[in-house]
């Protein structure tokens, strides 16, 4: 199985290479992707994939120069034990649910690197909104909205499979640490793009 994996991943390069340059890219860029993709296994929640999805868009202005917008959503939820009544056996839990929003706003710079590996590097904001929803033992449930605003850099690398589709590889550093939200400082994402 393995090798008929590697035989396929080498024809669709070999193939792609021919009409490769073939076409000029256009200026817009269109992306979906997961962010921090990871996979969580216990006893008490069992096993799940976790990571966010997003999609995103991309205008260049030139070759060199573009402006990104991408959004995101991933949902937290977290579970305290507060209470345990040994005649009936039961639990009682604080549990907290959230769910995560970020929006990145960045301008990028991208290097000539060679015909199919390109190199970027850029800046801007990160606005992450969280929606949470706290239960607390016994019965109070409160909802929050909070939002975070932090300059953040990025960098990265698409893989032009071929003039239109890429594979993207890419990591955002916010220049703070964002305050009650479960959003990483530092986000690495694998995602897919089409530039037409």
């Amino acid at each position: 199985m393995l090798k008929r994996m590697t035989l396929l991943a080498v024809a669709v390069l070999c193939l792609t290479s021919t009409s490769y340059a073939q076409q000029a890219p256009g200026k817009f860029k269109i992306s979906g992707f997961v962010t921090n993709p990871g996979y969580a296994e216990s006893d008490f929640e069992g096993s799940n994939f976790t990571g966010a999805l997003g999609v995103g868009a991309e205008y260049f202005f030139t070759p060199r120069v573009s402006a990104s917008l991408q959004v995101s959503t991933e949902s937290y939820t977290d579970s305290v034990l507060v209470f345990y009544d040994p005649n009936s056996g039961t639990y009682q839990y604080d549990s907290t649910s959230r769910r995560t929003y970020p929006i990145d706003l960045l301008a990028r710079y991208h290097f000539s690197g060679n015909d199919r590996w390109k190199p970027f590097v850029g800046g801007g904001l990160s606005m992450v909104s969280t929606k949470q929803q706290a239960g607390y033992f016994p019965g109070n449930l409160r909802d929050y909205t909070h939002w975070n605003v932090a300059m953040e850099i990025d960098g990265g690398v698409t893989f032009q499979i071929t003039p239109s589709l890429g594979l993207d590889f890419e990591v955002r550093h916010s220049l703070q640490e964002p305050t009650f939200s479960p959003v990483d400082q530092t986000r690495g994402s694998l995602g897919v793009s089409w530039r037409f």
